[in-house]
C-alpha cells in the first residue's frame, strides 16, 4: 500500500504510557487513516477501518480483504484525525527519560 498521507497509530498505542491508556480515542478503530488519499496497489488484507480526512479518496479497494469499514471524509473520519492530532501533540509534549536510538521498539 501507498499513502500520502498516514501517521502510524500503532506506534502511538505502543510508546503511550499506561496513564494515557486510549490516547487515540476514535483513531483506535483505524488500521489507515489517511489525510489525503490512501492507495492500495496490490492484494492487500486490513483488519479495522480505513479512513480518510479531509481528503476523500481510498483508491484500489477490489484487491483490499477488509474487516472493518471505509469511511470517506465523513465524521468517524474526521474525528479520528482530530483524535490522532490530540495524541500526536500530547506525546509530544511529553519529556523523555530513555535514550532509545539503535533498539528494538517491537513488542
Amino acid at each position: 500500500m501507498r499513502f500520502a498521507y498516514l501517521i502510524p497509530l500503532v506506534a502511538f498505542s505502543a510508546l503511550a504510557p499506561p496513564a494515557t491508556a486510549g490516547i487515540l480515542s476514535t483513531a483506535e478503530n483505524f488500521s489507515v487513516l489517511g489525510g489525503s488519499t490512501v492507495t492500495n496497489t496490490g492484494p492487500t488484507s486490513i483488519t479495522g477501518n480505513v479512513g480518510v480526512s479531509p481528503g476523500s479518496a481510498i483508491t484500489g479497494t477490489g484487491s483490499i480483504s477488509l474487516t472493518g469499514t471505509y469511511h470517506y471524509s465523513d465524521a468517524a473520519a474526521l474525528q479520528a484525525q482530530s483524535d490522532v492530532t490530540k495524541a500526536y501533540n500530547g506525546l509530544q509534549a511529553m519529556s523523555s527519560s530513555q535514550n532509545l536510538t539503535g533498539q528494538n521498539l517491537a513488542v
